[in-house]
């Protein structure tokens, strides 16, 4: 995995299906950004988890942006996901109050533009999407997602911020919509009786 996947979707491994749909010819810009969103939670999730696992939430460095600039800094310096730090900390710094709800959704905001940007540039780069008429429609779709995606994301970073651990977002199958009739079968499915404590005859 790369070490700072937050922002690697060509090689991050939380950003496969993004790039299987960039690949295809016959997706849809919804479909893929529908997946890209799935993808950025699932990449923010990953970062979050592997610095709590290291010892360090978001919190060291909302605390030390109540500071000097210099402990700023030291602080992102010595943060397991430098990429994320660094978001954190522009985040700290364009938020007045340091409420951490407030910095999660500046830090969701400026990732959410990031992930956006890049996508649409690989989309240059695929043939499916090559076409000036197709990447607009991909901006349309991601930009019809913005407020969703930016409150998936600052949700897990204010969790971080507050120093607690980051929930890990369910990752849907590329394309998969939860409609009323899937709701209606799947609460109807059977359920698994568990056979641990049935007696054998």
């Amino acid at each position: 995995m790369a070490e700072n996947e937050v922002l690697d979707i060509k090689w991050g491994q939380s950003w496969h299906d993004a790039r299987r749909l960039l690949r295809r010819t016959d997706a849809m810009a919804s479909e893929l950004a529908s997946s890209v969103c799935g993808d950025s939670a699932h990449a923010v999730a990953r970062n979050l988890r592997k610095a709590l696992q290291e010892g360090s939430s978001l919190l060291t460095i909302l605390k030390a942006s109540q500071g000097s600039a210099a402990d700023l800094r030291a602080a992102v310096k010595v943060f397991p996901c430098g990429q994320l730090a660094k978001i954190a900390a522009a985040a700290c710094e364009c938020s007045k109050s340091k409420d951490p709800a407030e910095v999660a959704k500046i830090a969701a905001g400026i990732l959410v533009d990031k992930h956006g940007d890049q996508v649409l540039a690989m989309t240059k780069e695929s043939q499916g999407w090559a076409n000036l008429v197709t990447r607009r429609s991909v901006a349309i779709a991601l930009e019809q997602r913005r407020d969703e995606w930016i409150e998936s994301l600052a949700a897990n970073l204010e969790r971080s911020l507050r120093g607690e651990p980051a929930k890990w977002p369910r990752r849907r199958s590329p394309g998969e919509r939860v409609t009323a009739p899937i709701l209606v079968s799947r609460s109807l499915r059977p359920m698994k009786r568990d056979q641990s404590n049935v007696r054998k005859p």
